[in-house]
């Protein structure tokens, strides 16, 4: 379910595929930072995350979790021809997660790249008690499209950078829901953005890092 490539607005220099480049360095950076071991892509798609996250030298697990046959299938094979075999074998899992039957213990860093936009609002809770209440990981990153910048850039409120996107939300709700989640779930959030093109203009695209606390 990862949006690899938007219809929305991009600075000129900035291209969809840059934009998605830039998510995924994001995320790399990030597990290096907190030295994660024991990885999640919930969403994977294709692949593209998974693909840059495999030659990894510091995870012993890495797992990828789509609903879609299809893309797992592509996903594999694009594993598939990665040289040198990367030591870590990846795990990918047919399902949705927001199905609390399946279980992933002790991840330390779970991954949502641009796929909450994707589920109807009415069923976040439904994502949120599997997620964090289910599957309980250390961490979890949450990335989602800014509707601010679109706005910022003169489109309509009403504009959606893709056709399966169910909302886009500004970084005021975005944080209020990111905030409610973590209270409810026993975890801590902060909010960050991924590329802007200066610092007058609001991030392209924004994402929650939740942290669970620990007694």
């Amino acid at each position: 379910m990862r949006e690899l490539i938007c219809s929305g607005p991009v600075d000129d220099a900035l291209g969809p595929s840059d934009l998605h480049r830039k998510r995924i360095e994001y995320v790399r950076g990030y597990i290096e930072l907190v030295g994660a071991r024991r990885v999640l892509d919930l969403g994977c798609g294709e692949g593209d995350l998974l693909l840059a996250l495999a030659p990894m030298e510091q995870l012993e697990r890495l797992i990828g979790m789509d609903v879609s046959q299809q893309r797992l299938g592509i996903c594999r094979a694009a594993l598939a021809s990665i040289t040198p075999v990367p030591a870590t074998a990846v795990e990918l899992v047919a399902g949705s997660y927001a199905d609390a039957r399946v279980a992933f213990p002790d991840i330390d860093v779970a991954i949502m790249l641009e796929s909450l936009e994707h589920y109807c609002p009415r069923r976040l809770s439904r994502i949120e008690k599997t997620i964090l209440a289910g599957y309980r990981p250390k961490r979890l990153l949450i990335s989602t499209p800014n509707k601010g910048y679109d706005i910022e850039k003169g489109l309509s409120i009403h504009h959606r950078r893709h056709a399966e996107h169910h909302f886009e939300w500004c970084q005021a709700r975005f944080r209020k829901w990111a905030q409610g989640v973590a209270r409810r779930t026993g975890y801590k959030v902060r909010l960050d953005g991924i590329w802007q093109p200066d610092s007058t203009w609001e991030p392209t695209t924004q994402i929650a890092i939740f942290e669970a606390i620990t007694e």
